[in-house]
This record gives structure tokens, sequence and C-alpha cells, in this order.
């Protein structure tokens, strides 16, 4: 298995921070006179053509051309959270898209993991596990967000942010796993 891919660095972005932030301390500045911080503004991402909802996944990252990279889960669990219900359906069908998608590319790296060795299958086996249960899962809190009322969108919309969050995280997990 693979120790360093781009789709891990994903993986732990999500993780990483979260969990180190908790229990440890700022260090010391390196220097006495640190450089100023730059003040050029990043560049913005493009607006969702036409009536899209979910922005276009940026391809010039280090995982735009990767399956993970195509869900684009840190702009699309924003996008997501800030979605009101008038724009449920149309923000359902996108993510169906998107998983759709990943399935079917999944599905074709899938066929070609033919011939691994006993240490391989187990990892691509376990990754395609919790894949299949992020997928559940999310398809769930789809679910429950197409049935959402005004009262419930508020739950609903931040449960399906988060299980596409997770989702895009399993998605990475099968790409790490599986040798090219």
């Amino acid at each position: 298995m693979k120790l360093h891919h781009p789709v891990l660095a994903l993986l732990l972005s999500f993780t990483a921070p979260a969990a180190f932030a908790q229990n440890s301390t700022p260090a010391a500045p390196a220097t006495q006179n640190p450089a100023p911080a730059a003040t050029t503004p990043a560049p913005a991402k493009a607006a969702p053509a036409g009536n899209r909802i979910l922005p276009a996944p940026d391809r010039t990252t280090p995982i735009g051309g990767t399956i993970t990279g195509t869900l684009d889960a840190s702009t699309a669990v924003s996008t997501i959270q800030i979605q009101e219900l008038d724009k449920r359906e149309r923000l359902l069908n996108e993510i169906n898209e998107r998983v759709n998608s990943a399935e079917q590319q999944l599905n074709a790296l899938k066929a070609k993991t033919t011939n691994l060795d006993e240490n391989d299958k187990k990892a691509v086996d376990s990754a395609w596990n919790d894949y299949n249960a992020a997928k559940q899962r999310l398809q769930a809190a789809i679910q429950t967000a197409r049935q959402a009322d005004e009262k419930t969108w508020d739950r609903a919309r931040a449960a399906l942010a988060a299980e596409y969050g997770f989702y895009a995280a399993a998605v990475g997990s099968v790409e790490v796993a599986t040798p090219n």
C-alpha cells in the first residue's frame, strides 16, 4: 500500500487539524523577527455554472484529478451547509450526480484490482466496506433531507453535509487502498 498519496493528504486534512488542536500547544516562533504575512488574498473559487448549486471541482489542486477530487468535499460541505430549503431538490440532485459519477469511477478502479496479494486485498476490501457503509449513510441523509420541512431542514442539512464529507473520505480510502 502506498504511504504518500494526494488523497491521503485530503483525508488527513479532515481529521488531523481537529484531532491535534485539542491536545497541542502552540509552537514557539522559529525566529525573533518573522516575515510579515502575505496580504494577497487567495483566488476566489469559480461561481457555479448556470443553475448549479455546487461549484465545479478545482482540477488544479493536487487531488483535482482523483475521484475524491471530483467530490470537492470541503467546498461542497460548506455549500451544503448554507443552502436554503427552496434549493433542496437541485442540491440533492447534484449530490446524487456526484455520487453516481464517483461510483462509476470506483467500479472501474475495482475492476483493475485482480491478482492482489493478501495484504492489499484486505486493505481494498476494508476500504470498500467503509465506502459502502458511508454511501448508505449518505443516501439515508439524502432521503431525510428530501422529506425535511422548514422546522427540520437545518438539522437535515447539517447531517447531509456531514455525511457527504464522510462519503468523500471513504472514496479517498478506496483510492488510497487500491494499488495502481
